[in-house]
């Protein structure tokens, strides 16, 4: 795979495919309103990253890939439950040259103390930027992520639909998972609220890149610490789409905090109903492997 792809048409009811939904919603909404309207926000970035966690770990490699990527116009956005670590993420990230637009918990909910949907409409209030990221924590972007999702979105290609239609378009990296290494773990830092790494020492390069192994999508038993050690760990898992569309479809069913993890999914098929299409970017460059 080496150019842009579209995922294919959502099957109907009898499991068949019908024609391909039209942008007719694409033209009842003015550019700027698809944009967002926070695009002309004084000192918004282009791209924001949201992130939503409530366990230990996990922001080591989302703050290492972010400091390396190739295009700094971006602002991180953070929902964290483990609020003692606010002031630890805030100082790592002016470390690393980061523009972090908020860090908070989430707002409070009817049911419950943390639901993901709730946490990412928690999350959208505070962004500013046109294009919007939506990635877990334990997840390592490509160096080429920002500059991906610019190029999707601004840059006039034979390849892809009219830049009108990509207002409504979903950009999808898929989900590679791995397993982590034993003798990579910390397990005290497994239960450390504080932390911002389960590691021994902080990620700093991707698991492909480190020859980890892949895993089983949910990941194996961890019998060792009686609880999930962090199977979890994802190349590049993200999705984006522009402000305007999250705001066409009213932001994140929060009525799935009932116990139902799919709102990235959730997102990309309410977008189809608007006409709103799934695309693949081309792979990243090929790392060395790190020794």
């Amino acid at each position: 795979l080496s150019s842009w792809t579209r995922q294919r048409r959502y099957p109907d009811a009898d499991g068949t495919c019908s024609a391909d939904v039209t942008h007719s919603h694409a033209s009842q909404h003015g550019r700027l309103s698809l944009m967002g309207t926070s695009a002309t926000s004084p000192g918004a970035t282009k791209v924001s990253i949201l992130v939503c966690t409530k366990r230990p770990g996990g922001m080591d490699a989302i703050l290492n890939s972010l400091a390396a990527q190739t295009d700094k116009e971006f602002e991180v956005v953070v929902v964290d439950e483990l609020f003692e670590r606010e002031d630890a993420i805030r100082k790592r990230a002016k470390e690393l040259g980061i523009k972090i637009g908020a860090v908070s918990v989430s707002k409070p909910r009817r049911l419950g103390s943390f639901g993901f949907q709730n946490a990412w409409n928690t999350g959208l209030a505070a962004l500013r930027s046109r294009y919007i990221a939506i990635v877990n924590d334990y997840t390592w972007l490509p160096a080429n992520f920002i500059e991906t999702v610019v190029t999707f979105y601004e840059e006039d290609r034979s390849d892809l639909p009219s830049l009108d239609q990509r207002r409504l378009g979903l950009l999808s990296f898929p989900i590679i998972q791995y397993h982590v290494p034993e003798d990579f773990l910390d397990r005290e830092k497994l239960l450390n609220r504080t932390s911002l790494t389960v590691f021994k020492e902080e990620i700093n390069a991707s698991p492909s890149s480190l020859q980890w192994e892949e895993s089983d999508p949910l990941g194996p038993r961890d019998v060792l610490a009686g609880h999930f050690k962090p199977h979890w760990f994802w190349d590049g898992q993200a999705m984006v789409a522009t402000r305007g569309a999250i705001e066409a479809v009213n932001g994140f069913d929060e009525v799935l905090d009932l116990g139902n993890d799919c709102h990235m999914q959730n997102i990309r098929d309410r977008l189809a109903f608007l006409g709103g299409q799934v695309w693949l970017p081309p792979p990243p460059p090929p790392r060395q492997h790190v020794r």
